[in-house]
């Protein structure tokens, strides 16, 4: 399962993405965001599900939490597996969602293919 940490970080990289685009200065002044409601503990609205946040631990300190998230990269590691259509998690959840889907998910080394599975494609 996906841990906290990780929903986390993907929440923190949208919360923060109207800041880096230069939209507003604070995540929170921005009028589409959820960051308001972050900061504010999730109260009163209701776009968003204020048990799960409680349940899941990230309703405490949110603005520690993003500067966290910016001062370690602002969510580079969850940016290279978008881009690269790639899981994001630890090993333990890529690993499970690899069982699930019966392929590998991981980066792979970079070359050509094996020559069997060439042979295989080509036919």
């Amino acid at each position: 399962m996906l841990g906290a940490s990780h929903l986390a970080t993907a929440l923190a990289y949208v919360d923060l993405n109207p800041l880096r685009a230069g939209l507003v200065r604070r995540p929170e002044e921005h009028e589409w965001s959820s960051a308001k409601a972050h900061l504010a503990g999730c109260e009163g609205d209701p776009l968003i599900d204020s048990w799960a946040w409680e349940q899941l631990g990230l309703a405490a300190d949110w603005t520690e939490r993003l500067a966290a998230h910016q001062a370690a990269g602002g969510g580079e590691q969850l940016r290279e597996a978008t881009y690269g259509g790639r899981p994001f998690g630890d090993a333990k959840f890529i690993s499970e969602m690899e069982r699930k889907v019966k392929r590998p998910l991981r980066k792979g080394r970079p070359g050509p293919k094996p020559k069997a599975a060439h042979a295989a494609a080509s036919a």
